[in-house]
């Protein structure tokens, strides 16, 4: 609150106590007046609690309790002619920590011999303030979040929608196959032999289990970007296992040789997610690899703290410009080879980038492929 110059005004001895304690019945103010050497001439005791200063303080410099005002030369209020205001100023008292006021400061007299030195509260007021910057900023980041979601939902929505649409093609060779099959054994079987019969009902469930893998992939797909899962400590070797149960009919049919280290060192992931990303690369493997197949699974601990596992086969090799599209989405090499719907590489590159590792692939023509991945090595 500005006031104005009294004109002229000394502060002797008999307007002194008269002036300034009815001031400091009426004023809810912290202030002092002080001279031009920043001695206290008068103050109330408002401010005394709260610069919690002990004792009489007339006479006193104002700097020693008020450290904002350190740092002036000599006669500190000497060069302020006019008024100014440190505005926000942090303070804390043993009575209340955190507390803000406004350090004002204004000439009472011209030529300018004493002022007024005023502390306004403005503890709530910054609080206030403090906690509208935090809201700003969590709505920022709830905005943020909101967005990167949309985002993602948005991709993952024409993720599934290209795939359904491959899908929906791709299932119509084994689904035409599935019916032809069926409906030759069920209006011919008399006429058909046993192993005609065989044949039959193994075309049947090997183009269902490719209608499964196809559906595994998508599900896989639909859970794998929006699921959030805490990495624990994995056993690597029932993982394996596992994967090695699901393809154990393929192992069989295709007469792969598959070696596995002893020990493996344990790294931190999300176990069923783990599962498939060896799932496919043996799958491919066992596609892709020589005839038989040779796989030789293994891992490192490396010195980045990751472990590096791997799958090494013998198969005809990949073109290093094949390799780095390998991982891109529906991306099929080979076609006239192997059949594949050329999503599986895909999924594995984001599971592994959800659980904090790296894909890779190592090949040369002639001389086989080694796909591997990384994981954080557990340390406890």
């Amino acid at each position: 609150m500005p006031f104005k110059p009294l004109n002229p005004l000394t502060l002797d001895d008999n307007i002194k106590p008269v002036l300034f304690d009815q001031i400091a019945q009426s004023w809810e103010i912290a202030y002092a007046i002080v001279n031009r050497d920043g001695l206290i001439l008068a103050y109330n005791p408002l401010l005394q609690a709260r610069i919690e200063a002990p004792g009489e303080l007339t006479g006193r410099n104002l700097a020693d309790f008020l450290p904002e005002l350190a740092g002036w030369h000599e006669s500190i209020f000497a060069t302020f002619s006019e008024s100014f205001t440190l505005p926000k100023v942090s303070r804390s008292t043993s009575r209340q920590p955190g507390i803000y006021y406004d350090l004002r400061i204004e000439p009472l007299t011209e030529p300018a011999q004493t002022w007024l030195v005023t502390l306004v509260d403005k503890t709530e007021e910054a609080h206030l303030q403090q906690k509208l910057a935090q809201e700003r900023n969590e709505l920022r980041l709830s905005i943020a979040k909101q967005q990167r979601a949309e985002r993602e939902r948005d991709d993952l929505i024409k993720q599934l929608e290209n795939f359904a649409g491959m899908v929906a093609h791709n299932l119509k060779t084994p689904i035409s196959n599935i019916i032809g099959y069926a409906l030759l054994v069920n209006q011919h079987f008399d006429q058909l032999t046993l192993t005609e019969v065989r044949n039959a009902l193994e075309t049947i469930t090997h183009s269902a289990y490719k209608m499964s893998s196809m559906l595994d992939n998508l599900l896989l797909l639909a859970q794998v970007q929006p699921t959030v899962v805490k990495s624990q400590p994995l056993d690597m070797q029932a993982i394996v296992g596992e994967a090695l149960h699901r393809l154990h009919y393929l192992v069989l049919d295709s007469q792969a040789e598959i070696s596995l280290p002893e020990t493996w060192p344990t790294a931190l992931g999300y176990g069923p997610w783990v599962e498939e990303i060896w799932a496919n690369y043996l799958s491919n493997g066992l596609k892709y690899g020589g005839s038989p197949p040779q796989l030789e699974l293994g891992a490192i601990l490396q010195p980045d703290g990751m472990v590096r596992f791997w799958m090494k086969d013998n198969g005809a090799g990949i073109a290093p410009e094949d390799c780095a599209r390998l991982f891109t989405k529906f991306t099929r090499l080979g076609q006239n080879e192997v059949e594949g719907h050329g999503l599986g590489l895909s999924i594995v590159k984001q599971i592994v980038a959800k659980l904090g590792g790296e894909v890779a692939v190592e090949s040369q023509v002639g001389s086989g492929s080694t796909f591997s991945f990384s994981l954080p090595a557990y340390s406890g």
